[in-house]
C-alpha cells in the first residue's frame, strides 16, 4: 500500500497492481537520478474523487509558489509513506510528476496512476546543474580581475589592443601607417561578481570616473547593465551578476 498526506487530508491505495519504485533520471552516468513512486491501482469512484481532491488541493498550493530552484525551498509537497521492493518511504517530501491518469476498468472500478518524486533529490539534480555549468567555465583558469574592491571572475579572456596604426596608400601606391604608434591596452571585462560585489563595482566605476586618470591606471569607457543569475555552490543557492565593461590603460 501507499499512502499520501497532505493539507491534513490521507488518501491510501487500497490494492497496487505494480511494485511502485522508479526513477526520473536525467543522466544517470552522473547520478542525476531522482527516486519516484508510481501507484497503480483499482479505485471506486468516490476513492479517485477523495485522490483529486487531495491533488488539487496540493496544486493550489505549489502553482503560486517560486520554483525550488531559486529559493532553495522545497515548497508544498505531498508526503509519501510507501514500501515495496526496494524501498520503505516514511513521510518522504514529493512533488507530483505525472497524473492522476485514468481509465474504465469495470462498471464499479477506476483504475489509477500516479506518479510522484522525491523532492528533495529532484531540487538537488536541478542545482548540481547549474554548479557544473559554473565549474566548467572556472576550470578553463581565466582567473580574476580586482577593480576598487571588487573581485570580477571572468568568463572570458580580457586582455586585448585597442585603436592600432592604420596602414594608406599614397598617390603613389606606398602604405603609410596614420595614428600613434603604439598599442592602446584594452580589457574587455566578461565576467561575474557576487552581490557585494556589483556594490563594490559600481561604487569604483563611480569614483573612478570623477577625476582625470593617471599615467598606467585604467580607465572604464564603456558599461553594460549587470544581469542577476542563479549560482549556487555546494547546494547552496545564491545570486550573482553577470558584468561586461570595457577599460582602457592610461
Amino acid at each position: 500500500m501507499g499512502t499520501l498526506a497532505y493539507g491534513g487530508a490521507t488518501f491510501t491505495f487500497p490494492n497496487l497492481t505494480a511494485p511502485p519504485l522508479g526513477l526520473d533520471t536525467t543522466d544517470a552516468t552522473k547520478g542525476r537520478a531522482a527516486e519516484t513512486v508510481t501507484f497503480t491501482g483499482l479505485l471506486r469512484k468516490a476513492q479517485t474523487d477523495a485522490l483529486w481532491s487531495l491533488c488539487r488541493s496540493w496544486r493550489a498550493a505549489r502553482l503560486p509558489e517560486e520554483p525550488a530552484i531559486r529559493t532553495g525551498v522545497l515548497g508544498a509537497t505531498i508526503a509519501v509513506t510507501a514500501s515495496g521492493p526496494g524501498f520503505t518511504w516514511t513521510s518522504r517530501p514529493c512533488w507530483i510528476t505525472d497524473g492522476p491518469s485514468q481509465e474504465v476498468a469495470s462498471n464499479q472500478y477506476i483504475r489509477v496512476s500516479l506518479t510522484l518524486v522525491d523532492a528533495a533529490q529532484s531540487l538537488a539534480i536541478q542545482q548540481r546543474e547549474i554548479e557544473e555549468g559554473l565549474e566548467e567555465q572556472e576550470a578553463l583558469g581565466r582567473g580574476t580581475l580586482t577593480f576598487g574592491t571588487a573581485v570580477v571572475n571572468l568568463t572570458a579572456v580580457a586582455g586585448t589592443y585597442g585603436d592600432l596604426p592604420t596602414p594608406e596608400r599614397t598617390p603613389a601606391g606606398n602604405h603609410v601607417l596614420t595614428g600613434p604608434l603604439v598599442a592602446d591596452r584594452v580589457r574587455e571585462v566578461q565576467g561575474w561578481v557576487t552581490a557585494a560585489g556589483k556594490t563594490a563595482l559600481e561604487t569604483w566605476l563611480e569614483t573612478t570616473i570623477a577625476s582625470q586618470p593617471t599615467t598606467g591606471t585604467w580607465f572604464p569607457t564603456t558599461w553594460s547593465k549587470p544581469e542577476a543569475f542563479l549560482r549556487t555552490n555546494a547546494g547552496v543557492l545564491t545570486v550573482a551578476y553577470r558584468v561586461n565593461f570595457t577599460v582602457l590603460q592610461f
